[in-house]
C-alpha cells in the first residue's frame, strides 16, 4: 500500500493524460450561418437520423452535448471531422471576446490597497473572457452539468469549451478513482473558449446557516486555484463567484472572502507569475459587493503599510569568495577532525521536500483539514479538534505515509551524499535532530547514532502516558489505508488503536505537551553527551543544518557553547535565513553559509 497515497491527482499526475501543454488550434469550417442548415447537419450526424429540420438548431445541439455521457463524448472526440464541425458551430456562437487588458485594475478606479494594481472587477459572461484561465465552479463529479441548456456556470463553460472538455475531465476523474473533494483544483485546456485554460474547483455547500468551515473551505478554493495557476506560470485568471449560486453561499460574504483570500495569497507569493486577477460578476449587486470589499481593504491595508519581501522562487545560491574560503576551511578541518556532530532542524527536511510551512506541499494530502482553517502541516501540531477520532487517525495515516514511509527520491540524495563523504573519510559521527521524519535512518545512518529530541512519527503512545511503552505505527497504518474514505480520511472505527495497557485513546509520540513519553527518544542521549564531551577535548566539527528560531535550546545554543568552550571546535552553520548566521562565536571557530543544506553538501563533496 505504501508508495500509493490516497490523494487527489496533482498536476503532474494527469498533465500528460490530457495533453495539457499541447496548444489547441481553434478553426471554423462553417460556410453558412443564415438558416441554421449546417447546425442541423451536425445534429443529424450526432443522433444518426436521416436529414431533418430543427426549429432551434443551436439550442438543440447544446442540449445534446449537455446530456452526452462521458464515454460517448470520448468516442465523439475520436471522430475528427464531426468534432471539427461541432467546434465550428460553438465558435460561431461566441465570436465576441473581452481581453483581460481591457479590464481596469482597482488602482485605476480609486482604490489604494496593496496589490490594487493586480485585481479588477468585470461584469459579464465569463465564457467570453480572453484570459489565461477562467475558474469553473464545478460539482464533485467534475464532468459538467447534464441538464439540457441549464443556466449554471458549469453548463455554460462546458458548452462553449466543447466536448473535449468533458472528455478531459472524465480522463482525470477516472484516473483519480473518486469524486473531487471540496477546495481542490484541476486544470484543463479551454478549447473553444477564448481562455487558454479552465481551472475547475468544487465549492462548499451552505445548506442552512453559514458556518466558519464554509468560509475556511471557500478560502481554500481561491488558494488552490491560485497555486495551480502559479504552477502553470499563468499571467491572468478570472474567478466566478464560487459557491454563490445553488450552493447557497451568501454573495456578499463570498465577495469579502474572495478578495481577502486573493490579496493574502498575493502577499504570500510576491514573485508569482500572476499579473492580473479578475472577479467576474453576474449581476449589478455582485459588482456592488466586490466594490464594498475593495473599500474595506482601502481602509485597512495600503501598500505603504507592507514590507513586501523580494523572494525569488528556486533561487540557486552563488558561491561567494568568502564562501569558497570558508569551504576550504571546513573541508580541511573535517579531514583531521576526530569527532563529527550533525545538528538538523526543520530546514534540513525542507530541502528534502518535507516543508511544514508550504501550502502547496500540504494540499496534496491535507485537503480534508481545509474546513478547520488548516492549510499547512505546521498548523496540525497539537490540533485535536477533529469532527471524529476516525478522521484524526486517517489523516495522520496518509500524512505519515507521505512524510515517513514513502520511498526516498532524488530530493533526498544529499543525506546519502553526506553519509558517503563521512564513510570515505572514515569518520565516526553523532546526530541530534528535532525532525521526526526518520530521514537519517532511512538514508543509511546508524540508528543508534541518531538522537531524536522531539519524537518519531513512526511511534504511538498512550494519550494519558499510562506507560512508558511506545508502539510502531507502520503496521497499524497499513490497515488504516486499506479502510479509508479518500475524500474525508475517515477510517473504519474498528481500526482506531487503543492503549494495550489501559484501553484508552492513543496518540503520536511527538513532543506536544507534558504527556510526551520521551524515554525511547532519549535512548541515545547518554551516548551523545559522552561523544560530545570527548570531542570538546579533541578536534570536533559541528554541522548545523537548517536550525530556526523555534527551539534554539536544543541545537543552536548548545552548539555555540561547544564552539566557544571547546579545545579545538569548528561550528559550521548552514541556513537560508542570513539573520540566523549572526553569532558571537569567535571567527576562527566559525564558518557560516547562507544556503540550503542540500547546496552546501553538494559544494562540499565536489
Amino acid at each position: 500500500m505504501f508508495g500509493k497515497l490516497l490523494h487527489p491527482l496533482n498536476l503532474e499526475e494527469y498533465r500528460m493524460d490530457i495533453q495539457l501543454d499541447t496548444p489547441y488550434e481553434k478553426k471554423s469550417i462553417l460556410k453558412k450561418d443564415t438558416d441554421g442548415c449546417d447546425i442541423c447537419d451536425v445534429i443529424n450526424k450526432i443522433i444518426e437520423r436521416p436529414q431533418s429540420k430543427h426549429e432551434n438548431c443551436w439550442r438543440e445541439l447544446r442540449g445534446l452535448l449537455n446530456v452526452m455521457q462521458p464515454q460517448d463524448c470520448a468516442r465523439l472526440c475520436e471522430n475528427k471531422p464531426l468534432l471539427e464541425e461541432i467546434e465550428s458551430v460553438i465558435l460561431s456562437q461566441n465570436q465576441t471576446a473581452t481581453t483581460v487588458d481591457s479590464i481596469e485594475c482597482a488602482s485605476k478606479c480609486g482604490h489604494s490597497f496593496v496589490y490594487s494594481n493586480k485585481v479588477g472587477i468585470w461584469k459579464g459572461d465569463i465564457t467570453t473572457l480572453k484570459v489565461d484561465s477562467i475558474v469553473n465552479a464545478c460539482n464533485s463529479a467534475l464532468l459538467g452539468c447534464f441538464s439540457p441548456n441549464h443556466k449554471c456556470i458549469d453548463n455554460a463553460i462546458h458548452t462553449f469549451a466543447g466536448p473535449q472538455l468533458r472528455r478531459d475531465c472524465y480522463t482525470i476523474i477516472t484516473k483519480q478513482g473518486f469524486d473531487e473533494p471540496t477546495a481542490i483544483a484541476k486544470i484543463t485546456r479551454g478549447y473553444c473558449l477564448p481562455s487558454k485554460y479552465v481551472i475547475h474547483t468544487v465549492g462548499p455547500i451552505v445548506e442552512e446557516q453559514l458556518e466558519e468551515k464554509h468560509i475556511n473551505l471557500l478560502r481554500a478554493n481561491y488558494v488552490s486555484c491560485l497555486d495551480l495557476a502559479d504552477d502553470m506560470k499563468l499571467k491572468s485568471i478570472a474567478f466566478c463567484g464560487i459557491s454563490t449560486g445553488i450552493y447557497g453561499f451568501p454573495a456578499k460574504e463570498a465577495a469579502l472572502v474572495a478578495v481577502k483570500s486573493v490579496l493574502s495569497w498575493l502577499l504570500d507569493n510576491p514573485q508569482t507569475s500572476i499579473e492580473k486577477v479578475v472577479f467576474d460578476c453576474f449581476t449589478p449587486k455582485d459588482v456592488e459587493y466586490y466594490e464594498n470589499a475593495f473599500s474595506v481593504f482601502d481602509k485597512s491595508a495600503n501598500e505603504k503599510d507592507f514590507d513586501i519581501v523580494n523572494r525569488t522562487k528556486n533561487k540557486t545560491h552563488v558561491l561567494t569568495e568568502e564562501d569558497s574560503k570558508n569551504m576550504i576551511k571546513v573541508v580541511n578541518f573535517l579531514k583531521d577532525a576526530t569527532h563529527v556532530v550533525i545538528g538538523a532542524g526543520a530546514g534540513f527536511s525542507v530541502d528534502a521536500g518535507i516543508d511544514f510551512m508550504n501550502t502547496k506541499y500540504f494540499r496534496s494530502f491535507g485537503y480534508p483539514l481545509y474546513e478547520y482553517g488548516i492549510t499547512k502541516m505546521l498548523e496540525t501540531i497539537g490540533f485535536h479538534d477533529f469532527n471524529e477520532e476516525s478522521q484524526f487517525w486517517g489523516f495522520f495515516a496518509v500524512t505519515i505515509t507521505e512524510m515517513r514511509y514513502k520511498p526516498l527520491t532524488k530530493e533526498n540524495r544529499y543525506y546519502k551524499q553526506l553519509l558517503d563523504t563521512l564513510n570515505q573519510l572514515n569518520k565516526k559521527y553523532f546526530i541530534k535532530t528535532t525532525n521526526v521524519d526518520g530521514l537519517f535512518e532511512r538514508s543509511g545512518f546508524e540508528k543508534d547514532k541518531v538522537f531524536h529530541i522531539q519524537g518519531d512519527m513512526n511511534q504511538i503512545q498512550c494519550s494519558k502516558a499510562c506507560t512508558d511503552e511506545v508502539y510502531e505505527f507502520k503496521p497499524i497504518c497499513e490497515e488504516m489505508l486499506l479502510n479509508i474514505d479518500p475524500t474525508t480520511f475517515c477510517i473504519d472505527e474498528k481500526y482506531i488503536p487503543k492503549c494495550p495497557r489501559c484501553g484508552g485513546k492513543m496518540t503520536f509520540n511527538l513532543r506536544e505537551d507534558d504527556l510526551f513519553v520521551d524515554g525511547p527518544n532519549l535512548f541515545n542521549q547518554k551516548e551523545y553527551i559522552q561523544y560530545v564531551g570527548e570531542g570538546m577535548n579533541d578536534k570536533m566539527i559541528l554541522f548545523e543544518f537548517g536550525v530556526g528560531r523555534g527551539t534554539p535550546v536544543h541545537i543552536r545554543f548548545p552548539f555555540e557553547k561547544y564552539a566557544n568552550k571547546g579545545k579545538n571546535v569548528l561550528l559550521v552553520r548552514i541556513n537560508m535565513d542570513k539573520d540566523l548566521l549572526l553569532t558571537e562565536v569567535d571567527k576562527d571557530n566559525y564558518a557560516g553559509f547562507g544556503m540550503s543544506g542540500k547546496e552546501f553538501i553538494e559544494e562540499m563533496v565536489k
